[in-house]
């Protein structure tokens, strides 16, 4: 199977080139083919091997990423993909035949809706990437637009390791304490609505019970006037202050790793190491990750790819570090220290 996007006018177009060998998922196929779902690239027509959706013009959210994001945006974003969660949940599809790669997800750069392409086949290989890489992805590359909304990201990110990370139940509920208005606007009160060209949409209505509740809100943030102030966690004894650093080998620049996501790469308005003059690292190379005092490496799927000992170790994989211990990005070595 073979699939490439590209913009023509005013639309998105997909093309899906099948192999003889790869069973289709007729059921889902008709499914697609007689309603137009929201968060879903349409099915246009099915030809003998191929198969063609088309969308509104949009982006992949990775390029939508690459520039920074108010709270309100982000907000929104977490709550378009609970959205999507929960129709995906609602229209009984597998996430197993979404493709979550996060240059294949579109944006509307306006109304701020994913665009999913649907692979209508079965027995889709077990290395597929999740709705949970997707959102884990999104939250590594999320750039604050100031330092008000970068506390407010961090904060929100410590309270989701919390809760286990991608707890939709949990997310849609702490933005509707935090903004109403972001669940209304865009689950909304109708079952059926218009897609950005005006065509009749199915969506799900909102469904409290759909999600598995936590009863951990002693940790919830209070309700804030703005998205775009950081919100107060009192009390949290369960993250340790830590002063953890990371020296760049090379050129012996030694930075204070800051926040709970901490971005090394090569340009700098989208990462916090910003390593100069090396063309070989990726755009956002890495990222350490804080979880409860321990620390991870993970790569972002970069293109020379990220190596502990001489081994590579595989893309958006979190791999413990260790006080003193070395790890080498593309050709750019680092040391990490508590």
């Amino acid at each position: 199977m073979r699939y490439s996007t590209k913009q023509k006018g005013n639309q998105v177009i997909v093309k899906i080139k099948t192999a003889r060998s790869e069973p289709l998922d007729g059921p889902s196929l008709l499914f697609f083919s007689q309603k137009k779902h929201r968060g879903f690239f349409s099915l246009e027509r099915k030809k003998e091997r191929c198969i063609i959706y088309t969308g509104p013009n949009a982006i992949p959210i990775a390029s939508f990423l690459s520039r920074p994001v108010s709270g309100y945006v982000f907000l929104s974003l977490l709550e378009q993909l609970v959205s999507l969660y929960a129709d995906i949940l609602e229209l009984g599809i597998s996430e197993d035949q979404i493709i979550w790669s996060f240059d294949k997800v579109y944006i509307h750069e306006l109304s701020n809706e994913f665009q999913c392409i649907y692979l209508p086949f079965y027995d889709r290989a077990a290395s597929v990437e999740t709705i949970s890489d997707f959102f884990y992805m999104l939250m590594s590359s999320v750039i604050p637009a100031n330092e008000q909304c970068s506390m407010f990201f961090q904060q929100f990110y410590y309270m989701l390791q919390k809760q286990g990370m991608f707890n939709p139940w949990m997310i849609e509920e702490t933005i509707k304490r935090i903004d109403p208005n972001i669940v209304n606007s865009i689950r909304g009160k109708k079952a059926v609505n218009q897609d950005l060209l005006g065509n009749s949409v199915q969506a799900s209505p909102v469904q409290p019970g759909a999600f598995i509740p936590s009863n951990e809100w002693a940790d919830l943030p209070e309700v804030m006037e703005t998205v775009d102030l950081p919100v107060a966690f009192a009390g949290d004894s369960t993250i340790p202050v830590l002063n953890p650093t990371l020296t760049c080998i090379r050129t012996g620049e030694v930075r204070l790793i800051d926040k709970p996501v901490y971005r090394i790469g090569k340009e700098k308005a989208a990462v916090d190491f910003w390593v100069k003059d090396n063309t070989s690292l990726s755009r956002v190379h890495a990222a350490i990750i804080q979880t409860r005092g321990k620390f991870y490496i993970k790569d972002m799927k970069s293109t020379n790819g990220t190596f502990i000992n001489g081994t590579r170790i595989p893309a958006l994989t979190e791999t413990e570090l260790a006080h003193g211990q070395t790890f080498t990005l593309s050709n750019e070595t680092f040391e990490f220290k508590l």
